[in-house]
């Protein structure tokens, strides 16, 4: 039961974000709904899933199709921006961050063969790249395939972003071309700590910057909209 419902439009930009994958059949791998296979639940709730995913879509394809920049303000204090943004001292300055939050960190986490593999999609900054503008960093070591769970970041994230605004500072948050890892992350951080819905905190950002989370991690958006509308019927009984 394997779906391949990513758009055109996300094709053309995994072929141009990661000039190394070579064939398509490499390109499809990273891209398949690999969650369909692994995942343990319901044909019937998988079905409802992906009916919500698409829905999404539909939000993120909506309206005039914004002009990619390397950088955007999508909420006050939160800058979604590529790589390299994060690594120019002048931007960094001008731009007045104080925090940085790369959820394309390298140090994955996982065997050789695999940090190898996804080592193209990775930006390799830490706290000493930015010592000299008394910037503070945290990494999240993110890969951009449906296949991640990248929900197990969201609380550290929105933390790590929420502490930034209540010091009254200004956050960067990046991956490699600020479209999917710290897109996803920053809507995350809207439904946490904003209690923004999932439809909500996609069109806050949408409005501001071209974004276009990969399918598997705006299921886990779905899924944590989902637990929050749950959290919220319990409380009203």
């Amino acid at each position: 039961f394997l779906e391949t419902q990513n758009s055109v439009l996300y094709l053309y930009l995994k072929s141009a974000l990661y000039p190394g994958l070579q064939t398509i059949n490499e390109l499809l791998e990273n891209m398949t709904c690999k969650y369909y296979v692994t995942s343990r639940l319901p044909w019937r709730e998988i079905s409802q899933a992906s009916l919500q995913v698409e829905h999404l879509k539909t939000i993120l394809e909506a309206g005039a199709i914004r002009r990619h920049e390397a950088y955007n303000e999508v909420y006050p204090g939160i800058v979604i921006s590529d790589e390299a943004t994060a690594m120019s001292s002048y931007v960094l300055r001008s731009l007045g961050i104080t925090h940085v939050l790369n959820t394309a960190a390298h140090d994955y986490g996982l065997d050789p063969a695999i940090d190898q593999r996804y080592s193209y999609g990775a930006v390799r900054t830490s706290q000493s790249f930015y010592n000299h503008l008394s910037i503070k960093y945290f990494g999240i070591p993110a890969v951009d395939i449906v296949s991640y769970n990248l929900s197990r970041h969201f609380n550290e994230a929105a933390e790590f972003i929420d502490e930034a605004l209540r010091k009254g500072g200004k956050i960067l948050v990046h991956c490699q071309m600020g479209i999917s890892r710290s897109a996803t992350l920053v809507i995350a951080f809207l439904m946490i700590k904003k209690q923004l819905s999932v439809e909500e905190a996609i069109k806050t950002v949408r409005m501001k910057r071209f974004i276009y989370p990969n399918d598997g991690f705006l299921r886990q958006l779905c899924q944590l909209d989902e637990r929050h509308r749950s959290a919220r019927r319990r409380t009203r009984y």
